[in-house]
């Protein structure tokens, strides 16, 4: 069984012992704010780096207060975390689940010989 089945059967598990209503809740809230494109974009930059607020809207072509709010929202969920240095906020992925979806979901929209897996 790969390492992504092994995460996903965990996840299944771990959802089905706790108390369900909630648990089922927070994935959807969750997959919602993963849903948005620009934040999946900024979530692949920090893949591996760390990155300021700026870095993240320059590179996503939005203004710096837009992505102040798409990190706070995904900092809520606890897919980032934060230091301030200086004047400066640095922010990281911080959740090995949501590392794993990123590559995933690459391998699957990712275009094989010209044609797209998902068509």
């Amino acid at each position: 069984m790969s390492q992504e089945s092994d995460l996903l059967s965990d996840a299944i598990n771990d959802i089905e012992s706790s108390s369900e209503c909630v648990a089922w809740e927070n994935a959807a809230e969750t997959l919602r704010v993963l849903a948005h494109p620009l934040r999946l974009r900024m979530l692949v930059k920090m893949t591996d780096a760390v990155r300021t607020v700026s870095s993240l809207a320059e590179d996503c072509g939005i203004q710096n207060h837009q992505a102040s709010e798409h990190l706070r929202l995904m900092q809520r969920l606890g897919l980032v975390k934060s230091h301030r240095q200086g004047r400066f906020t640095y922010y990281r992925l911080d959740n090995d689940h949501v590392r794993t979806l990123l590559k995933l979901m690459s391998q699957w929209f990712t275009r094989v010989n010209g044609e797209s897996p998902h068509d």
